[in-house]
């Protein structure tokens, strides 16, 4: 996968849904494929950038020529680092809000993704989700938002892998030294990769958890028995990081639905 330029991160979602439920949101530091949450023709994935990046020589502006940075912040290889946030929108927050210190991009992008990662506003806008992009309904409180951010940046943070839970809540179990996935299946809270490997210790819910189209350690794994991948160490401690992660994103959920429940 290529990176974005400069450690930019973007938040990734669709126009519609044709199923009827949405969760259909995820973030990512790499360029992706409109399939990225969802395999749907109908569901293609969009990706909003955090930060546009452009050359840093000198531009005209206004009939004027000045260097590009006057207009942003110069990173080390030379490009113009602005953030995706329009004027306006600046305008509508520092009056809803009334603050003389603006929100940074990503307190903004952390308070977004709360919201979609709500199940309140997943169920009572699933109409609208079904035909056109997300519209992010801001809490009248500075405080809600602040709070909703914070829980939204964190989560972010998770799913990018940067932070982890590390709780270990599975773990590998079995015997012999076949580690190559031929099959998925879970029985009995077992999820077994071969006869005679398996993971113990995920949950239902954390095993039925989907992004978008995809049932996410289901597919990790088929995805790896399509290949014939045989596991290493580095593919298994990744394996228990995203359970980990996923038990963390419906944990995160409640505590988000806990404020929105107050004004969504």
């Amino acid at each position: 996968m290529i990176n974005m330029q400069e450690d930019n991160i973007g938040l990734v979602s669709n126009r519609q849904v044709s199923t009827g439920k949405f969760n259909h949101v995820f973030v990512s530091s790499h360029i992706i494929e409109s399939c990225f949450v969802s395999n749907k023709t109908k569901e293609i994935g969009y990706t909003y950038p955090l930060y546009i990046m452009k050359n840093g020589e000198e531009k005209i502006f206004f009939g004027v020529s000045e260097p590009a940075a006057e207009y942003g912040e110069l990173t080390k290889s030379g490009l113009v680092k602005t953030e995706n946030i329009k004027p306006e929108f600046r305008k509508y927050l520092f009056k809803k809000y009334k603050r003389y210190v603006d929100f940074t991009p990503e307190q903004i992008l952390g308070y977004i993704y709360a919201v979609l990662h709500s199940k309140i506003y997943r169920e009572k806008y699933i109409e609208f989700l079904k035909i056109d992009f997300p519209r992010i309904p801001f809490a009248d409180s500075a405080e809600i938002f602040e709070k909703m951010s914070e829980l939204g940046w964190e989560l972010i943070q998770h799913h990018l892998l940067n932070e982890t839970t590390k709780i270990g809540l599975c773990k590998l179990s079995g015997e012999g030294s076949n580690y190559l996935v031929e099959k998925v299946e879970r029985a009995e809270g077992k999820v077994w990769f071969n006869k005679e490997r398996y993971f113990e210790g995920i949950s239902d819910e954390v095993w039925d958890f989907h992004i978008g189209g995809y049932q996410v350690l289901d597919k990790w794994l088929k995805e790896r028995k399509k290949h014939e991948v045989t596991l290493e160490t580095e593919d298994i401690l990744h394996f228990i990081s995203v359970v980990d992660v996923i038990d963390y994103t419906i944990k995160t959920m409640e505590k988000i639905d806990e404020i929105a429940e107050e004004w969504i």
